[in-house]
């Protein structure tokens, strides 16, 4: 919307006139062209299809039939290529240029970055609904760690920095989740600048399956982000079965692999005690236990083949992105956006929050400035499905 309003500054364009098509006549001949691993190809979809604009949606050898499905049903054209997300964005923009179509991606590279910063503003709304939601202030969060899924850094970047801007040094710890062989950000957090990743990037993660960081999204992940992990393709299939079985207090979820990957990462972490400790999830130890316990299937084995975790030391210009001390003094809760399992807890022991001195973990200082989003938009709905666990204990999911 906000290109459309750019393109014809002199006609008037507003938000209610173009989402009512009162502008579709003007539209007729505009397309926007995007890639995809599915869900911002499907709200693209349907935006252009209220608009009354044309839409051409380019997707990878890994996209499922049915995410095809989904976007074709908004009268989507499709274009199918053989390679990886990163061979679909530079399609996307040959097409673009080719045939006089308007890229509307979440990832920025040279010369093209408005765009996407209005894709990660959009995703900030998912941080702004979680927060009414919830009823966090900004001096009492109601969530103690953010679980992010990588991908190209920016759904994580417009959530984190979202709440980094409301909560100040009360901030919840993040903590980013990518697969093993797609461990861009990962990359990028070791470098210290936006970097590429070096596996085959094949995942059945295929939302995250991105093999080269946002340099935009990397400016604000670089200074708020606490921890960088990566887990394997069976850890998220093994986390699907757990919001899909249910229970008798607690509805079915079905997500998709990449949707759980926080709750993957969450369960990665607790199945190892020096990582737990290394990411403060070491304060409520039964509660912990409770969330493996959940899972219907055990593992055969203890994880061992993690990638390890990284921890930047945030700084910004006013002191407001580190760490808080009193962070186990709130009530333990995790967070994984897309497809959200978080866990609000009433129990409050008073135990103090401690830093692991493992040298497995790499310490960096980064005095790169903090840089906030601006918002003004609220475009991405938030389901929340809620039920009551047992006493003290709540479980729901958010799934954008």
């Amino acid at each position: 919307m906000r290109l459309i309003q750019r393109l014809w500054p002199d006609h008037d364009l507003d938000a209610r006139g173009l989402f009512e098509g009162r502008f579709r006549d003007l539209l007729t001949h505009f397309t926007v062209v995007s890639a995809t691993d599915g869900n911002h190809g499907k709200g693209l979809a349907a935006a252009a299809q209220t608009l009354g604009c044309h839409c051409v949606i380019v997707l990878h050898a890994n996209v499922s039939v049915e995410r095809e499905e989904a976007n074709a049903t908004y009268d989507a054209e499709i274009v199918r290529i053989t390679g990886n997300y990163d061979e679909s964005v530079e399609e996307a923009a040959r097409l673009a240029s080719l045939n006089g179509g308007h890229v509307v991606s979440d990832t920025s590279y040279d010369g093209y970055e408005d765009i996407p910063r209005d894709v990660m503003q959009g995703y900030g709304t998912i941080a702004a609904e979680i927060i009414e939601h919830s009823d966090s202030q900004p001096d009492q969060p109601a969530y103690t760690h953010l679980f992010l899924q990588g991908g190209v850094g920016g759904l994580a970047a417009g959530l984190a920095s979202y709440l980094w801007e409301f909560h100040g040094e009360h901030r919840p710890r993040f903590v980013i989740v990518e697969p093993q062989q797609a461990d861009c950000l990962y990359r990028s957090a070791l470098a210290g600048r936006a970097a590429r990743a070096t596996g085959s990037v094949d995942s059945v993660m295929a939302g995250l399956a991105c093999g080269e960081t946002s340099p935009l999204a990397w400016k604000f992940l670089q200074p708020c982000v606490d921890d960088f992990m990566t887990i394997s393709d069976d850890d998220a299939v093994n986390a699907m079965r757990i919001p899909a079985a249910g229970s008798d207090t607690d509805t079915p979820i079905v997500a998709g692999e990449s949707g759980v990957a926080g709750l993957a990462g969450l369960i990665v972490l607790l199945q190892e005690q020096q990582l737990a400790r290394q990411v403060s999830l070491d304060t409520h130890p039964a509660y912990c236990s409770s969330i493996l316990k959940a899972r219907p299937r055990p593992r055969p084995q203890p994880i061992r083949n993690w990638s390890g975790v990284r921890r930047i030391r945030p700084r910004s210009p006013t002191g407001l992105a580190r760490q808080s001390d009193s962070l186990s003094e709130l009530p333990l809760a995790v967070i994984a956006s897309a497809m959200t399992a978080f866990i609000a807890l009433d129990d409050n022991d008073g135990s103090r929050w401690r830093e692991s001195s493992s040298p497995s973990v790499e310490l960096q200082d980064t005095n790169q400035s903090g840089i906030a989003l601006k918002r003004s938009i609220r475009s991405v709905a938030l389901l929340f499905a809620h039920q009551r666990y047992r006493p003290g204990y709540q479980i729901g999911a958010c799934i954008h």
